[in-house]
C-alpha cells in the first residue's frame, strides 16, 4: 500500500485517508477502536498496523484454545462471532476438520 500511494505522491494525512478506505474485516474493526488523535503519523499508523496484525499472525492457535473461547458479557452477538472468526482462522487443521 505504501508503495502504492508513494507511486502517486500521495503524503501525510492523505495516505492515511486512502488506507482507511482500503480496510474492512479485522483491519477496519481494528482501526476504528484507535483512540481519536492516537496516530500523529502515516509511519505511526503503518508500524502500529504491522505490529498488531504481524503478532496476530505469528500465534498459532490449537482446537483446545477455539473451543474454549466463549461470548464475553460486554460482547455482542456479532463481535463474538468477529472474535471468533478471527481465532479460527490462525488454527491450523481447524479447516480440514470441517470438511
Amino acid at each position: 500500500m505504501d508503495t502504492i500511494l508513494d507511486y502517486h505522491r500521495a503524503r501525510g494525512t492523505v495516505k492515511c485517508k486512502l488506507f482507511v478506505l482500503t480496510l474492512k474485516g479485522a483491519a477496519m474493526t481494528w482501526f476504528k477502536g484507535l483512540l481519536d488523535n492516537s496516530i500523529d503519523s502515516w509511519g505511526e499508523l503503518c508500524c502500529d498496523f504491522t505490529s498488531h496484525f504481524t503478532a496476530r499472525r505469528k500465534r498459532l492457535n490449537t482446537m483446545e484454545a477455539l473451543n474454549a473461547i466463549v461470548q464475553d458479557e460486554k460482547e455482542t452477538l456479532m463481535e463474538y462471532v468477529e472474535h471468533f472468526t478471527r481465532e479460527g482462522v490462525q488454527v491450523q487443521g481447524a479447516h480440514d476438520r470441517l470438511k
